[in-house]
């Protein structure tokens, strides 16, 4: 995660297997990335702030 960018992201395990348990199907980083930039956007927020998010709604290993 680049420290400062908020419009950027890297989508890790956590983010994919939400996106993969949400759509049920296999999600690649790249499409992950294009799909929370795209829905942040809708929900006025950052890509940052929308994979804060959704990773303090995961349950920890």
């Amino acid at each position: 995660m680049p420290v400062g960018a908020d419009d950027r992201i890297k989508p890790d395990r956590m983010i994919l297997r939400r996106l993969e348990g949400v759509l049920h199907r296999r999600v690649t980083t790249p499409e992950a990335t294009r799909l929370i930039t795209a829905a942040a956007a809708q929900l006025a927020c950052t890509p940052w702030e929308l994979d804060h998010a959704i990773w303090k709604t995961q349950p920890t290993p």
